[in-house]
């Protein structure tokens, strides 16, 4: 039994609840922005994967492609960068949890 349950029974007000919410908000939007980054970087490999196996007698695909890695390579690091934020919104959300 932990000591700040008192009388409470376990439940929150109102204005706990909306504190909560907003809380959860860029939690959410964060891991939004990961799953879209997470897609368009599995679009990006297909792409790569069929121009390499049916592109390679067509002009001017070696630029193309060069320009498809170069996008990968940044759809992965804002990927990465949107999975750190999550992190750390998270986090914050966790010391707000508990402090309720």
């Amino acid at each position: 039994m932990s000591e700040n349950t008192g009388s409470r029974e376990g439940k929150l007000t109102a204005e706990e609840i909306a504190v909560l919410e907003k809380a959860k908000r860029p939690v959410i939007i964060a891991n939004r922005f990961r799953l879209f980054f997470l897609f368009a970087s599995v679009v990006l490999v297909i792409a790569i994967y069929l121009g390499d196996k049916f592109g390679t007698g067509i002009g001017g695909y070696e630029k193309l492609s060069a320009w498809l890695y170069l996008f990968l390579l940044l759809d992965i690091v804002l990927m990465l960068l949107s999975v750190f934020i999550k992190i750390g919104c998270a986090v914050r959300y966790n010391h707000i949890l508990k402090k309720l």
